[in-house]
Protein backbone atom coordinates (compact mmCIF):
# COMPACT_ATOMS: atom_id res chain seq x y z
CA UNK A 1 0.00 0.00 0.00
CA UNK A 2 2.94 2.56 0.90
CA UNK A 3 4.08 2.15 -2.36
CA UNK A 4 1.06 3.32 -4.41
CA UNK A 5 0.97 6.28 -2.61
CA UNK A 6 4.51 6.85 -3.23
CA UNK A 7 3.71 6.32 -6.98
CA UNK A 8 0.62 8.67 -6.58
CA UNK A 9 2.66 10.96 -4.79
CA UNK A 10 5.15 11.09 -7.26
CA UNK A 11 3.05 11.89 -10.36
CA UNK A 12 1.72 15.17 -10.85
CA UNK A 13 -1.31 16.13 -12.37
CA UNK A 14 -2.28 19.16 -15.20
CA UNK A 15 -5.34 19.70 -16.74
CA UNK A 16 -6.71 17.87 -19.33
CA UNK A 17 -6.40 18.14 -23.19
CA UNK A 18 -9.78 18.75 -25.49
CA UNK A 19 -8.93 18.06 -28.21
CA UNK A 20 -11.04 19.84 -31.01
CA UNK A 21 -10.46 17.85 -34.66
CA UNK A 22 -12.40 18.82 -37.42
CA UNK A 23 -15.22 16.85 -38.61
CA UNK A 24 -14.32 13.94 -41.10
CA UNK A 25 -10.82 14.19 -40.54
CA UNK A 26 -8.95 10.76 -41.12
CA UNK A 27 -5.11 10.73 -40.43
CA UNK A 28 -2.43 11.69 -37.99
CA UNK A 29 -2.25 14.25 -35.49
CA UNK A 30 0.88 16.12 -35.05
CA UNK A 31 1.22 18.84 -32.28
CA UNK A 32 4.04 21.70 -31.96
CA UNK A 33 4.65 23.48 -28.72
CA UNK A 34 7.03 26.34 -27.63
CA UNK A 35 6.44 28.18 -31.19
CA UNK A 36 6.26 31.69 -30.66
CA UNK A 37 4.48 32.16 -33.92
CA UNK A 38 1.74 30.51 -32.50
CA UNK A 39 -1.10 31.41 -29.70
CA UNK A 40 -0.99 29.68 -25.82
CA UNK A 41 -3.25 26.55 -25.22
CA UNK A 42 -6.52 28.47 -24.25
CA UNK A 43 -8.60 26.48 -20.89
CA UNK A 44 -12.42 26.10 -21.39
CA UNK A 45 -13.85 24.13 -18.71
CA UNK A 46 -10.65 23.59 -17.05
CA UNK A 47 -9.16 22.00 -19.71
CA UNK A 48 -6.11 22.85 -22.23
CA UNK A 49 -8.26 22.76 -25.92
CA UNK A 50 -5.95 22.11 -28.75
CA UNK A 51 -7.15 23.55 -31.96
CA UNK A 52 -6.34 20.64 -35.09
CA UNK A 53 -6.37 22.41 -38.61
CA UNK A 54 -7.44 20.54 -41.71
CA UNK A 55 -4.12 19.36 -42.29
CA UNK A 56 -3.90 17.32 -39.30
CA UNK A 57 -1.62 20.36 -36.84
CA UNK A 58 -2.16 21.92 -33.50
CA UNK A 59 0.68 24.79 -33.11
CA UNK A 60 1.19 26.53 -29.85
CA UNK A 61 3.69 28.97 -28.08
CA UNK A 62 2.82 26.91 -24.43
CA UNK A 63 5.23 24.08 -23.12
CA UNK A 64 4.06 20.57 -23.60
CA UNK A 65 2.13 20.10 -20.35
CA UNK A 66 3.43 17.41 -18.09
CA UNK A 67 1.95 15.20 -15.60
CA UNK A 68 -1.49 12.57 -15.55
CA UNK A 69 -4.74 13.89 -16.28
CA UNK A 70 -7.87 12.43 -18.00
CA UNK A 71 -7.82 13.82 -21.83
CA UNK A 72 -10.43 13.86 -24.26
Amino acid sequence: MGLIALVALACSTRPGDLWEIPAGYRGWVVASYEDPRCPALAAERGRLVYRVDAAGRACTSSTFPEGVASDE
